[in-house]
Formats: C-alpha cells, structure tokens, sequence
C-alpha cells in the first residue's frame, strides 16, 4: 500500500510492565476504510537484533473497520517474564479500496515495578 492509495495508519502506546496488558490504538490517518485484526508481532531488542517473544501466540481471526479519522483500541499481551528494555509491536492493516497491506510498528519500554 501507498500513500497515493489513500491509506495511512499509526500505532499509538505507551510503556509497559510485565504481565501486564498493554493497549494500543490502529488510527486510520489515510482517506479509505481500514481493516485491523487482533493478530501482533511482539519483539525484544538485542545486542543482536530483535528477538520474537509471542512466536506460538494463536489469535482469534476478526476483521474490525477503522474509518478514516478514527482509530480502534487493541490489546497485546506483555509476557510475565518479559525483562525490561525497548520492545517493539507491530501489526498490519488491510483495505477493501485499496491493494496490499500496511504494514507498522511502534516502540516502546518494559518496565520493571519499582
């Protein structure tokens, strides 16, 4: 998918602890109906790269509509043994008015209790 096709979204979150659930928003910022799913990729940073950490995760298929302008609140699951450091979510989004998928990622912080 292209800008030229209409489409745009964002993935908006913020830090998070073990265990806990971590809710993120798909905002639609392009011209055309989205379509987001419950389905996340959920990495670590390494010295090495990124480390898969939900590789055997199952997801409910689901389809949910994003308008244009508006945005839909998902949940991922943060691991109860997830150390700390940068972590990065990423998820796609499909559109029956344009071709292909988007695909996007934010970044954000595991944070120990203190």
């Amino acid at each position: 998918m292209c800008p030229q096709d209409g489409l745009g979204a964002v993935i908006e979150l913020a830090a998070a602890r073990p265990g806990e659930p971590l809710g993120y928003r798909i905002v639609n910022t392009g011209a055309v109906r989205l379509i987001c799913g419950l389905p996340y990729r959920l990495e670590r940073e390494t010295r090495s790269g990124w480390i898969l950490m939900n590789p055997d995760m199952a997801f409910r298929l689901m389809g949910f509509g994003v308008a244009p302008g508006l945005s839909h609140e998902l949940r991922a699951t943060i691991p109860t043994d997830a150390p700390p450091g940068r972590y990065r979510i990423s998820a796609s989004v499909t559109s029956d008015h344009a071709p292909g998928t988007l695909q996007m990622s934010a970044l954000f912080d595991v944070r120990q209790d203190d």
